[in-house]
């Protein structure tokens, strides 16, 4: 695990101090690729915004994923992940889906 992660679900961390892992004290470590997904941009919210974005269901939709999912490469996937996951949840949220596509 990576130094100062926070874990979000079982075998799923979010940030921590991944420039410590290969520091001049350290030895070099390499990583299973398969295991770790890295995003090196930025995304900013003001203090509660995006609480009240998940609140209206208009921006976001909150969805539980496996590990599987959340880690699932997403170069060259037959559908967009976030079709995926919609698909998954049934429902109107498949239903949402298939209409972005003009399947519905």
């Amino acid at each position: 695990i990576i130094p100062g992660a926070q874990k979000v679900v079982e075998g799923v961390y979010s940030n921590g101090k991944w420039f410590e892992l290969g520091g001049k004290d350290s030895p070099a470590v390499a990583l299973d690729a398969r295991q770790y997904k890295f995003f090196a941009q930025y995304a900013g919210w003001s203090p509660g915004q995006l609480e009240r974005e998940l609140e209206t269901s208009q921006v976001w939709i909150a969805a539980a994923c496996s590990p599987e999912i959340l880690l699932k490469q997403v170069i060259q996937l037959p559908k967009p992940l976030w079709r995926e996951v919609l698909e998954l949840m049934g429902g109107e949220y498949e239903a949402m889906s298939r209409k972005q596509y003009g399947e519905l």
